[in-house]
């Protein structure tokens, strides 16, 4: 819930930061810097702001998934996935995750539908990874290999 809580305060951070600045440099010359205002220089430029939106709420099953793999061992089960190894421990799985969290943001330096893909992509994938995981848990399913999902985002 707190994770939930603090991504909606980030998009609207996020989404009230990078509105465009309708002021000119007549208006406040200490907020502008030659043509372009500080806002549109350093922040996150328009077409960027989905992707950054997308990013962010991958975020949140990607942290579930981590939390469901750290509790694997003590539930009595083995990890499916070969870059982990059968028993990893805490700080493998830590550094996993935030290796796979930042080699998503190379899809920011593709162009779109590609890098919207991607993104979409993986928060499918991680979805079906926690469902499955949440599954295992409860004695519901025997999972044996991990799922593969793909997703081709076409944006208008």
């Amino acid at each position: 819930m707190k994770i939930k809580l603090f991504i909606a305060i980030l998009a609207f951070i996020i989404q009230a930061v990078c509105l465009p600045v309708e002021a000119s440099a007549d208006e406040d010359p200490a907020f502008s810097l030659g043509d372009d205002s500080l806002l549109e220089k350093y922040l996150v430029q328009p077409a960027d702001q989905i992707k950054l939106a997308k990013y962010i709420s991958l975020l949140a099953p990607l942290l579930k998934d981590r939390a469901q793999t750290l509790k694997l061992g003590s539930e009595g089960f083995e990890e499916n996935n070969p870059l982990l190894g059968r028993r990893p421990s805490p700080t493998k799985i830590n550094s996993y995750f935030l290796a796979y969290a930042l080699s998503i943001l190379a899809s920011f330096h593709l162009p779109e539908p590609f890098a919207s893909s991607i993104l979409d992509t993986t928060r499918y994938q991680e979805e079906i990874v926690i469902f499955e995981n949440e599954r295992l848990f409860n004695r519901e399913a025997s999972v044996t290999s991990a799922p593969i999902a793909f997703m081709f985002t076409i944006t208008y």
